[in-house]
């Protein structure tokens, strides 16, 4: 396959996915009064084909998790493609492809906000933290 066609493919793939996004209220997050932070994730490399995850309060994704225990999930990387012999050749970097896995709920963004989620658990390094904002106004308590 040429370049082209793999990149089609992925972006056809991706787009596929996001219709399928799997929303879940963790209740380990309650956001402030006046915070539009409705809920978010911590992610990294778990190992070379897996992307380890801790969810708080209401978060979506769209691949398919292969352990889940609490609000910690690990999902397979996304293969960006194949060896002439049909081995995994490699995965889509994490950079690009967590945006397709996790996403938030309807009347939310997503946001990167490292550290948002270190008073709840101490990731350490190599962690990154995304967060879903609410795109309502703020109500008034």
């Amino acid at each position: 396959m040429n370049m082209p066609a793999i990149l089609l493919f992925v972006a056809l793939s991706l787009h596929a996915t996001s219709a399928l996004a799997i929303c879940k209220h963790h209740d380990n997050f309650m956001p402030g009064d006046h915070d539009q932070v409705i809920g978010g994730i911590i992610f990294a490399d778990y190992r070379e084909d897996k992307i380890e995850a801790y969810f708080y309060g209401e978060m979506c994704w769209t691949a398919s998790e292969i352990a889940e225990e609490g609000n910690r999930r690990i999902f397979y990387k996304l293969i960006a493609g194949y060896d002439a012999n049909g081995r995994i050749a490699g995965y889509i970097p994490l950079s690009s492809s967590a945006t397709a896995i996790f996403t938030c709920p309807k009347g939310s963004i997503l946001s990167s906000s490292n550290g948002y989620f270190d008073h709840l658990y101490n990731p350490g390094p190599g962690f990154h933290t995304w967060v879903c904002k609410s795109t309502e106004a703020a109500q008034p308590g």
